[in-house]
């Protein structure tokens, strides 16, 4: 979560389907959900996901797969009805929207944080670099990396919890302080917005 500067105010979003809040200028962030993909030894495939943020209960007796056998990553899924939804990825690889429908319980992702989390499968190569998922058509929008958007960032140890924090820095000077991970800037709309993943949440900052 992004630590305010004195001098500004920004508004964040997570990555929930409840109607999008506006900042003060007006300006909804777009609505973001963080991606979680699995490769190993034991896997035919990539299989992607994006992640919704709310955890779930399972009970004992769900009948579990697990996504890349034989190697160090457990993360495993359970099987759930299908319910079609468009999404839009966005990274190095560029812009890509899709329409998918294998819903699923995803658990013990280290992309993610070991919890269980409703997800929803999504079409990726092993050589794509995607960052994020839009919820929803965004095929206009596109990403900037920190270096290319002008930003740098430095980690420095605190004494809140999580015991780090984040400084986005345009010419040496602060612009804004996250205790998640930093990913880069989402142009969206003509809006610039740098994005945070913070375990299963994943948010929209705006960029002035």
């Amino acid at each position: 979560m992004r630590t305010l500067p004195a001098f500004a105010a920004f508004a964040l979003i997570t990555s929930t389907l409840s109607p999008a809040i506006t900042d003060a200028c007006g300006i909804a962030p777009p609505r973001l959900a963080v991606l979680s993909s699995h490769w190993g030894p034991g896997a035919s495939e990539t299989r992607s996901f994006v992640v919704f943020p709310e955890k779930v209960t399972v009970d004992r007796y769900e009948q579990w797969t697990l996504l890349a056998p034989r190697s160090y990553d457990n993360a495993r899924i359970a099987e759930r009805d299908s319910n079609a939804m468009k999404v839009t990825l966005v990274g190095e690889s560029g812009t890509n929207v899709i329409e998918a429908d294998h819903r699923v319980v995803l658990d013990n992702s280290f992309n993610v944080d070991m919890e269980a989390h409703d997800a929803l499968e999504v079409p990726v190569g092993r050589k794509d670099q995607f960052s994020i998922a839009i919820l929803g058509d965004a095929r206009g929008a596109r990403w900037e990396s920190l270096e290319k958007a002008g930003l740098t960032t430095t980690t420095r140890y605190t004494k809140e919890q999580p015991g780090y924090a984040v400084d986005v820095m345009r010419d040496n000077v602060v612009i804004g302080t996250y205790t998640g991970q930093v990913l880069g800037v989402l142009v969206h709309r003509g809006v610039r917005w740098i994005v945070e993943k913070d375990g299963a949440t994943a948010r929209a900052d705006r960029l002035f």
